[in-house]
């Protein structure tokens, strides 16, 4: 990999208190202490260690972080055609970043869902044969070797398109989805180190099914017949819970016990979504308890440990990145006006400026006591 910039670091501090003191009951069996302590006392959230990486790439979008490593997507450097068609590694410690690989199609293309741990590096690289049929290749590096390749190949029908947010890399597995007949996917489980795939399972979606994992749970939504459901799955015993959303998209993304998702309407009679100010909803997924929150106008939302966050564009001169417990009972967090694209990762946050600049923090609840 080549060095392709060095990134420039900065701390500061933001600090908010939320008050969860009036959270009602609802969570029986917790053993979360966490949980525990949003249901009973005030929280503080901080957005500490705060460093900015500076601009990346004018085109930077998706990354995902494990430990001190960053994977990102962007318009390669040579040729700058304003289109995602680059993977991108960043060493957020240094600010140091590494071009790892570019399409491998020959003009028209884009590449998403970057995944990175210690070993492996993933993406899915996007492109269209002569009669306009999407085509898709999942890449998979091995970071040990530096040796890559085509994990799987498959394509979509004409003139539909398989869409992004599908790809989830844990250890040394890899889970993702394909298209399956008109209107399905499959959703499958590949083990990197022995190139097994299985399927997990067949799903009705009219689109990518939008799949979320964490630890022994896997989340993806259907919207066979335009009825948006989340699925809650547990990989170890097949468990299959499914929940309406009031949409018939959501979208949803998980993390410990909780789904964060906001129910789209679709209009049938143009085929467009329906501008529903995208309230975003939390779902217990111990208790099946859906949770109101504040979120209005969320444009992109993501949910780390114990709080999510997303991007408001209500005003339309600049958007803004909020943050708020998980209960959906505190206060919602203004991290800042001019940011977006908030991603979650653990206890950490990236997030871009409106001068292109990429930051990360650190979120931390601490609990401050009292009834």
């Amino acid at each position: 990999m080549r060095v392709y910039r060095k990134g420039v670091a900065a701390a500061a501090f933001l600090t908010v208190v939320l008050t969860a003191a009036s959270i009602a009951s609802g969570f029986p069996g917790h053993v979360d202490a966490f949980a525990t302590a949003l249901h009973q006392k005030s929280i503080r959230l901080s957005v500490t260690e705060q460093r900015d990486l500076g601009v990346l790439n004018p085109m930077f979008a998706e990354p995902d972080l494990s430990q001190n490593d960053m994977v990102w997507v962007g318009d390669e450097p040579a040729t700058r055609l304003r289109n995602p068609n680059a993977v991108f590694l960043t060493n957020v410690v240094t600010g140091k970043s590494a071009l790892v690989a570019t399409t491998s199609f020959a003009q028209n293309s884009v590449i998403t869902d970057p995944q990175v741990n210690n070993q492996w590096i993933t993406w899915l690289d996007q492109g269209w044969d002569a009669t306009g049929r999407p085509i898709y290749r999942l890449f998979v590096r091995d970071r040990l070797t530096g040796k890559k390749k085509v994990l799987v190949s498959f394509s979509a029908a004409l003139g539909k398109n398989f869409f992004m947010g599908n790809d989830v890399l844990r250890g040394n597995r890899l889970l993702f989805a394909q298209p399956f007949g008109t209107h399905a996917a499959r959703i499958q489980l590949a083990d990197l180190q022995s190139g097994k795939i299985e399927t997990v399972t067949t799903t009705g979606a009219q689109f990518a099914p939008n799949l979320s994992w964490y630890g022994d749970v896997v989340t993806w939504e259907s919207s066979i017949g335009l009825a948006g459901t989340v699925n809650v799955l547990r990989l170890s015993t097949h468990a299959l819970k499914r929940f309406p959303v009031g949409g018939d998209f959501a979208y949803p993304k998980v993390f410990g016990r909780y789904v964060v998702y906001s129910p789209e309407k679709f209009n049938k009679r143009n085929g467009q979504l329906i501008n529903q100010r995208n309230v975003l909803q939390v779902r217990d997924m111990t208790t099946g308890a859906a949770i109101s929150t504040s979120a209005r106008s969320a444009y992109f939302w993501s949910i780390g440990d114990g709080f999510f966050t997303w991007s408001d564009y209500s005003n339309n001169k600049a958007s803004s990145v909020f943050l708020e417990a998980v209960s959906g009972h505190s206060e919602r967090v203004l991290l800042g006006t001019g940011l977006s694209l908030p991603y979650a990762f653990g206890n950490r946050l990236i997030w871009v400026a409106q001068n292109r600049h990429v930051h990360l923090g650190t979120v931390t609840l601490s609990n401050l006591g009292g009834q």
